[in-house]
């Protein structure tokens, strides 16, 4: 039960039955007190990002098969819900870092052809903000990154299993993808997904160079910026093998719901642009009353810092070749997001204000002041319990993906990468043919305490 109502209904115990008897108001109080302690009950179910904390756990733990059993039991629930394509991403990527490469393909290909991507940059406020009880009542639509990363997986699933034309295929996806970005987005939001785009880069030149088209990888070295990795001078009659390792460490700070009395959250989020001139008239006069009004939005928590890990090669250590911090670009969507989310908290507060104030008035007609404000208070009280801000996020994305391009002789070879609490080793064979040879490294590091907690800017 939410903190806010706690004395309200204590003293509504003490006081409605006195009060029902003397102003003869038994039907009215009755029903609203009912109404309250159901939607105090229904509310209890928590946000989103709490019921996926288990998977979560279970997955930086190195339990990926946990955490796809555990999705899988929630998916059972939440069939045709608002957030299923939203669990059906988060499966994804447990499958993946399980090895179930089929499985993850399956799931990301019906994601992406489902979801619809917001852009939080242009789309119009008064379109979106207007909720009243709840964020998380509309269909989940990804940001910007978080729509590429389902075509990113992808890709690295296609290449975990050698099937080369798919990987391609799913590139150029994404291409259209950027085309799209290119007519919708700010240009500090294409900026943002730049680190991204080159690493799509990295992954499609390796695929030209499996499937025999160096030309093409240079190409698109050419548009990443970048140069390939030289091949060593090779023995007579032997040729090196390509060798792509990737990894995955940490996991991306998640929204959380946070709730503030109004005159701290007005500081903590600080003079919004976007507020109207009514919303700014309403809120002055609900902080002139003097009473307890409460901001529920979701704000980031810290997540788990991702590492930069060498991987050791026999005796030598390689650097990685290129990287992705996930963990800035969760924190620019939701920077972008912000002017959305505050305004639907503003909205939906004013809502419960305008809610209680009606029935106070209500009430008034038919008895006095004191059990006007009292039932008032509860209705209102009953909607910011009912009130549950979107959390919703893919919450078991990595905080940082590491690329490793290696040129490996005929022979065999030790692969090492200590990329958390259990460290990634591997005995890989070269036959000496050329043959292309990929590995995916799943997360492996312990939860952090304190995973939930606010993200401090």
């Amino acid at each position: 039960m939410n903190v806010v109502l706690i004395p309200l209904l204590s003293l509504s115990q003490i006081m409605i039955p006195h009060l029902v008897n003397r102003w003869r108001l038994r039907r009215t109080a009755t029903a609203l007190l009912i109404l309250t302690l159901i939607i105090c009950s229904l509310s209890g179910c928590g946000s989103y990002s709490q019921s996926t904390q288990h998977s979560r756990v279970a997955l930086l733990q190195g339990r990926a098969d946990l955490a796809v059993a555990e999705l899988n039991t929630q998916l059972e629930v939440e069939r045709g819900s608002e957030s299923e394509l939203l669990l059906i991403l988060e499966r994804a990527l447990a499958l993946q870092q399980n090895g179930e490469y089929h499985g993850s393909s399956k799931d990301l290909i019906r994601a992406d052809s489902e979801l619809e991507m917001i852009d939080y940059t242009k789309t119009p406020l008064k379109d979106l903000g207007v909720y009243l009880y709840s964020d998380d009542s509309s269909p989940y639509r990804p940001s910007p990154f978080e729509k590429a990363m389902v075509n990113v997986l992808n890709i690295v699933n296609f290449l975990m299993l050698n099937e080369w034309s798919r990987a391609k295929v799913e590139a150029r996806r994404l291409g259209v993808l950027e085309s799209y970005w290119g007519e919708n987005l700010s240009k500090e939001s294409r900026q943002n997904l730049g680190q991204l785009k080159r690493f799509v880069h990295w992954l499609k030149a390796f695929t030209f160079i499996a499937t025999g088209s160096p030309t093409l990888a240079h190409k698109e070295a050419e548009l990443g910026g970048f140069q390939l990795p030289s091949v060593p001078e090779r023995s007579p009659g032997a040729k090196y093998s390509p060798v792509i390792v990737i990894s995955a460490s940490g996991m991306v700070p998640h929204k959380v719901a946070q709730r503030l009395p109004l005159g701290r959250a007005l500081l903590y989020i600080g003079p919004h642009p976007h507020w109207s001139a009514r919303e700014r008239q309403a809120l002055a006069r609900i902080q002139a009353k003097g009473l307890v009004k409460w901001l529920n939005f979701p704000t980031l928590s810290n997540g788990v810092e991702g590492r930069t890990a060498s991987i050791r090669v026999n005796q030598l250590q390689a650097s990685p070749t290129a990287q992705v911090d996930l963990t800035r670009l969760a924190e620019r969507a939701y920077e972008d997001a912000k002017p959305l989310l505050i305004t639907a908290a503003i909205t939906r507060l004013i809502s419960r204000a305008l809610v209680g104030g009606i029935t106070e008035s209500l009430v008034k007609k038919k008895s006095n002041g004191a059990v006007g404000l009292l039932v008032g208070l509860i209705a209102e009280g009953a909607m910011a319990s009912a009130d549950t801000p979107d959390t919703r996020s893919w919450t078991t994305l990595p905080a940082q993906l590491n690329l490793y391009w290696l040129w490996l002789p005929p022979g065999t070879h030790q692969l090492r990468l200590v990329n958390g609490a259990h460290p990634w080793q591997t005995q890989v064979s070269v036959s000496g043919d050329g043959r292309p040879i990929t590995f995916n490294v799943p997360l492996s590091r312990s939860m952090a305490s304190g995973q939930d907690s606010p993200h401090r800017e």
